[in-house]
């Protein structure tokens, strides 16, 4: 019988019996695109999200390693925050490109 890894995502729970980066199973199975795949190796943050309240690269964290965890991205953000960051960004004219602003903004 396979394994099975279960953790928290945006406070829904999720299971699966895949070891794999973190990052892949947000954007590939979860479809969740705000972490960025900017290096894979854990060295640009681009990827950056909460594990248990502390900022952790989901590129060089497994569905494995992330049992038990609660994970949150910016879609898991309440909203006035969210809005708080956008004004923010926007006002001191921090956008850029924009990809890499949602790692900025859970690092």
């Amino acid at each position: 019988m396979a394994q099975e890894f279960t953790f928290t995502v945006n406070g829904v729970e999720h299971t699966t019996t895949e070891n794999k980066p973190l990052l892949r199973y947000l954007r590939d199975d979860l479809h969740i695109h705000s972490a960025k795949d900017g290096c894979s190796e854990g060295a640009c943050g681009t990827c950056t999200i909460h594990v248990d309240g502390a900022a952790v690269k989901a590129c060089v964290l497994t569905t494995a390693l992330a049992s038990g965890r609660n994970i949150v991205t910016v879609e898991g953000l309440p909203e006035d925050v969210r809005e708080a960051f956008v004004y923010a960004f926007g006002a001191v004219g921090a956008v850029q490109c924009g990809f890499c602003i949602p790692g900025m903004v859970m690092a």
